[in-house]
């Protein structure tokens, strides 16, 4: 039997008629920031464009738009995202009930089966990154290598590893559109 769930996403509606329970929604909340390139180890994802809502249709091949959650009497679960805060309602008419109300990123720690048993939310939302986040790196990374080989540091383990380090930085950089040149 399916677990029919609605989701309101920045004011975009949408229907999956299945894994509609917390634990099959934080996994599409996951593969929606996956899709957006927010969770790190995504090989050749970038940052897309659109928000939330685009990316969770782009994440999610089972997503419908809908007119309006009301339309599907058969839904058990609600979901509603307003930036990174999430209110889950379990929909049942006889026992309607607030799941969960708080931030996007504890609510995948919480519920998401992908995650290790041991992780915590910190640890979780850590994983998340932009690409802002990466520049930053990729600028400490470059800075570190200029003050080494200023100080004629340029050999060794540590020279290889933190150099390789930066040109894979900047290849995934450049998959996304973005020049090092302009850093």
């Amino acid at each position: 039997m399916s677990t029919r769930a609605t989701y309101t996403i920045d004011g975009h509606h949408f229907y999956v008629h299945y894994d509609g329970y917390p634990e099959g929604a934080a996994a599409k909340f996951y593969l929606m920031l996956q899709a957006i390139g927010e969770i790190t180890g995504t090989v050749g994802r970038c940052k897309n464009s659109g928000g939330y809502a685009e990316n969770f249709i782009r994440g999610n091949d089972g997503a419908e738009f809908t007119e309006s959650p009301e339309l599907h009497g058969d839904r058990e679960y609600h979901y509603t995202i307003k930036g990174k805060h999430i209110r889950a309602v379990a929909t049942n008419p006889d026992n309607q009930r607030l799941v969960f109300d708080g931030d996007l990123g504890e609510f995948i720690a919480k519920y998401n089966k992908y995650l290790s048993p041991n992780e915590s939310v910190t640890e979780w939302q850590n994983r998340l990154t932009t690409v802002e986040n990466l520049i930053a790196v990729y600028k400490n990374t470059i800075r570190t290598l200029g003050v080494w080989a200023t100080n004629g540091h340029t050999r060794g383990a540590n020279w290889d590893s933190v150099t390789a380090q930066a040109v894979e930085i900047k290849k995934h950089l450049a998959s996304c559109g973005t020049s090092t040149l302009s850093i």
